[in-house]
């Protein structure tokens, strides 16, 4: 196995260890390993529910509404976007600790949705979404069939 440099691969350490303490949360669709995957940054998520609705709420400070982009396909929720950089290029930076560039997160849904009727708000650099789960399907009936012998069959013919 290669070794993985959290210099040259910032945020592995924080993907690495949110693995090792949430062993049980579904892993984020379309994920290349952890060597190969290249992604700028990642924003951090709240997610939570009540009885009728999924709620996320998605740090993305410094980010223009027009930036964002949510979609559903297929009981997956994308929200991806992009923090442009707007750095003074007449200026000597001596330090850059502020994420730049794009993102995008997957998230399975754990419920059957009503995609159409999401409401997403964004303030103060923080997306809320608020899913509205559909409800579960009903069971069905069980029903007994009456099983007939073979001779019983016969005489019914008759």
């Amino acid at each position: 196995m290669d070794f993985i440099n959290p210099i040259l691969h910032p945020g592995i350490k924080e993907r690495i260890f949110d693995r090792w303490n949430h062993p049980f949360a579904p892993f984020e669709l379309h994920q290349k390993p952890l060597h190969t995957q290249r992604r700028d940054w990642s924003p951090k998520l709240d997610i939570g529910e009540t009885e009728h609705y999924l709620l996320i709420n998605a740090e993305l400070p410094g980010i223009n509404k027009e930036d964002i982009h949510i979609s559903v396909k297929d009981s997956t929720l994308e929200i991806q976007g992009e923090k442009k950089r707007d750095l003074n290029e007449s200026i000597k930076y001596s330090r850059v600790e502020r994420r730049y560039g794009n993102f995008v997160r997957h998230l399975a849904l754990p419920y059957d949705v009503k995609p159409e009727a999401i409401k997403a708000k964004f303030e103060n650099g923080v997306l809320h979404l608020t899913i509205p789960k559909l409800p579960p399907h009903p069971e069905k009936n069980t029903v007994n069939i009456c099983l007939l012998y073979t001779s019983d069959a016969a005489d019914e013919e008759d």
